[in-house]
């Protein structure tokens, strides 16, 4: 037996996101299963998503609409983090984030950026660390 496909359009889906208040961001599912997934986030202009971390898995993350500064770092033993230089994120970039990577991503633009997300689902609930 053929599983039926399914397909989804963030344009679309985007306007059903739910905010994940942890992180400050709206997601929406787009398509995948426990295992992996992809999801359409939304960032009004002046927002952030909280600086955290995944002890497991990658993010890959597509830039659709949009612009960005993303910033990333290690967490030290003192707990504090050593941030890296950020880099400006535009239409059409995509970019890996590696499992224990704090990473911050900014809507520093005065219009919507939307993004694609592939991960696992973990990675929205118990494998996440939120940075306070």
């Amino acid at each position: 037996m053929t599983a039926h496909l399914n397909i989804s359009n963030w344009t679309d889906e985007v306007s059903k996101a739910l905010p994940d208040k942890e992180v400050g961001i709206s997601l929406a599912f787009l398509a995948g299963n426990d295992q992996f997934a992809s999801y359409a986030v939304e960032l009004n202009p002046g927002a952030h998503v909280a600086a955290h971390y995944h002890p497991e898995g990658i993010e890959i993350y597509q830039i659709v609409t949009g612009l960005g500064l993303m910033k990333t770092g290690v967490v030290q033993t003192n707990n504090t983090i050593m941030w890296h230089e950020p880099v400006d994120v535009q239409i059409g970039d995509f970019f890996t984030i590696h499992p224990g990577a704090v990473h911050r991503l900014e809507n520093n633009s005065s219009e919507r950026l939307i993004l694609i997300a592939t991960c696992s689902p973990s990675n929205l609930r118990h494998n996440r660390v939120v940075i306070k």
